[in-house]
């Protein structure tokens, strides 16, 4: 979910940037129209998504699988972070682990993670 989180996120921002949403809805004439030329904003972020440098895959040691796990993390989500390191719960093969995340996107530690359900 980092990859689309960081997708959402980026068009958020760019969406808001462009248009004065609150300014444009206030009147009474307003046509959804207005945002129709953003999809092609959209559609250059996605073709240009790794030049935006949102996301940092990270290696993450896993002992249950005994391999090597590639983890992908939005960036902001560790820049953004109130404390370090940040801990981010990885789930894959049927079992999770509990990876702690510096501010220089290195591995700090890793625990397994009992899951139910």
């Amino acid at each position: 979910f980092q990859l689309l989180e960081a997708i959402i996120e980026e068009v958020s921002i760019e969406f808001n940037k462009k248009y004065a949403v609150d300014y444009i809805l206030s009147y009474e004439n307003f046509s959804p129209g207005t945002f129709n030329k953003f999809e092609i904003e959209i559609d250059n972020m996605l073709a240009n998504f790794e030049g935006l440098d949102l996301i940092k895959v990270i290696n993450i040691p896993c002992m249950v699988c005994n391999v090597i796990k590639p983890l992908i993390v939005k960036k902001s989500f560790i820049k953004d972070a109130e404390s370090y390191p940040v801990p981010i719960v990885y789930t894959h093969d049927g079992h999770a682990v509990l990876c702690f995340i510096d501010k220089n996107f290195d591995v700090r530690g890793v625990e397994l993670v009992h899951i139910t359900g």
